[in-house]
């Protein structure tokens, strides 16, 4: 982000500068770029603390460990327009109509996605064993419907 707005702070090849960069996951290391801004470095940090740092996109993952029988979704991971038949549950996602025993939210309307967090959630309401958990998530993930990772340990 900071680098992008390097035009902004001025120099001669300020298109292809690089004031910043990250030295470990929590710092980054910032070069004062221009003799103006050395003379006042309070104005340039005052400057670089104003801008609109956003969230780094992550993957959607979800790992699943069948050993110790846990399942770890995250909250961004979504699943497309499903049923899904495992023993004696069925469950429907992400629109349509029809006989189901759960339903993952009903406040969603037709077009959006289901998330993955709430058809577990909905599982385990159920008090679905893990293991059935595991299997439809694998299930899923090999229909394509998963929008995310899918990582088994």
């Amino acid at each position: 982000m900071i680098n992008s707005r390097a035009n902004y702070f001025g120099g001669d090849d300020a298109d292809r500068m690089i004031i910043a960069k990250a030295v470990d996951q929590k710092d980054v290391q910032v070069i004062i770029p221009t003799e103006e801004y050395r003379e006042d470095p309070v104005l340039f940090l005052s400057i670089i603390l104003k801008l609109d740092i956003t969230k780094l996109q992550t993957e959607a993952r979800v790992v699943v460990n069948e050993r110790a029988g846990t399942v770890v979704v995250g909250a961004d991971v979504q699943i497309g327009p499903v049923v899904v038949t495992h023993k004696n549950i069925v469950v429907e996602a992400g629109g349509g109509t029809g006989n189901f025993v759960g339903v993952i939210d009903p406040q969603q309307n037709e077009e959006e996605t289901a998330k993955l967090k709430s058809m577990v959630d909905a599982l385990n309401a159920l008090r679905v064993p893990t293991e059935d958990v595991i299997a439809i998530i694998k299930d899923l993930e090999t229909s394509g419907s998963i929008y995310g990772k899918l990582i088994v340990e």
